[in-house]
């Protein structure tokens, strides 16, 4: 399940049955769509926040965690653990447009549209993977440390823990 909240009131709005483990959530407010990442079940429950209702569920990599959406190419990228890989999804057909390969155990994904890279921490390997979003190909991985886990951009959205 996941909650709406009214953040003036701080209140429920309503709650949306979505796939099992909900995970995260990313929203696209032109397309008024919020996608949540469903684990257990290898999903992504796309909902229409103008009637709080599911719209579509798009089945992606196993175990997807992470998810950060992209708004002016039309993209979300969800990063599915267990896979080793980020889907790419459309976000105007809501369909699987791509599937990348980018290390062991990736965790988490933010977007930068000005500079058309995704960057998703790989936790086995101790790198982050920067995709290009326009070819969607992985063009540089960047060695960090042990087991990173969180990503920021400056001037972005802070994604993971």
């Amino acid at each position: 399940m996941t909650s709406v909240l009214n953040t003036a009131t701080n209140a429920v709005i309503t709650t949306i049955a979505v796939g099992e483990t909900p995970v995260d959530v990313a929203v696209d407010p032109g397309r008024a769509r919020a996608y949540v990442t469903n684990r257990e079940d290898a999903t992504v429950s796309v909902i229409n926040t103008t009637t709080n209702t599911v719209a579509t569920t798009v089945p992606v990599g196993e175990a997807p965690w992470e998810v950060a959406v992209d708004p002016g190419r039309a993209r979300a990228y969800v990063v599915n653990g267990a896979a080793d890989s980020l889907s790419v999804i459309n976000t105007e057909t809501n369909t699987v447009v791509d599937t990348i390969t980018v290390g062991t155990e990736p965790a988490h994904v933010t977007v930068d549209p000005a500079r058309d890279r995704a960057y998703v921490t790989v936790s086995g390997d101790d790198t982050v993977a920067v995709v290009n979003t326009d070819t969607n190909e992985v063009v540089d991985p960047i060695a960090v440390g042990n087991t990173p886990n969180g990503i920021a951009l400056l001037n972005g959205t802070r994604k993971g823990d």
